[in-house]
């Protein structure tokens, strides 16, 4: 709010002046007005069914809210299978085998590219509805090791991994039948192998 909510400091409307039968007139303590809307379900609400969350308009009324909340859509191009995953953090409590443990629920994985210095990851499945899946019940309802992470859509096809301080070593092998991810590997060994990729 930009303003003092002086409302919630008023009295109380006097029940009696609504029933008609209030007889103190300006030395009534309490507010002599008719409620806002008597069809509104707050209006009858009951103290024990918001107890047990039984006929609880409040309730509904966030549950409706939270439908309308955004949702993470998929990409057009269906050959994107890969889901971001942000919010790892720099300190290693978050590795490969966290994330693992929750997306192998959905489907098949055929790599985790961890992302070195960035506290992020992208994941690969090998089927775009697993994707979709993992995806869906992740979105705003992923918690690892006390930490909320972020999931998103990769912008490209499957991410390569790459082991940080690869360079020097040994070359990177692509997932078969993604061309995407083979254009990848192969940029990245021309920057590690300057004097062997393409000699």
């Amino acid at each position: 709010r930009n303003s003092p909510y002086y409302k919630r400091n008023a009295p109380k409307i006097c029940s009696f002046y609504v029933k008609g039968t209030c007889n103190r007139g300006s030395t009534c303590p309490f507010r002599h007005e008719m409620p806002g809307d008597p069809n509104d379900p707050l209006a009858n609400q009951k103290l024990k069914d918001r107890y047990y969350g039984v006929n609880d308009p409040v309730a509904e009324k966030i549950m409706k809210k939270a439908d309308t909340w955004k949702k993470l859509t998929p990409p057009n191009d269906k050959t994107v299978t890969s889901l971001y995953v942000g919010g790892l953090g720099d300190d290693g409590a978050l590795g490969e085998s966290d994330l693992r443990g929750h997306f192998y629920q959905f489907g098949e994985i055929t790599s985790i590219s961890m992302v070195a210095g960035k506290g992020s990851a992208f994941v690969n499945f090998a089927r775009r509805a697993d994707a979709e899946r993992a995806a869906e019940r992740s979105y705003n309802n992923l918690n690892l090791k006390e930490r909320r992470l972020r999931i998103g859509w990769s912008s490209g096809g499957a991410q390569p991994t790459v082991a940080a301080g690869a360079r020097g070593g040994a070359p990177l092998q692509a997932v078969p039948g993604l061309p995407q991810a083979n254009a990848q590997l192969q940029m990245l060994q021309r920057l590690q192998h300057p004097a062997v990729v393409g000699a």
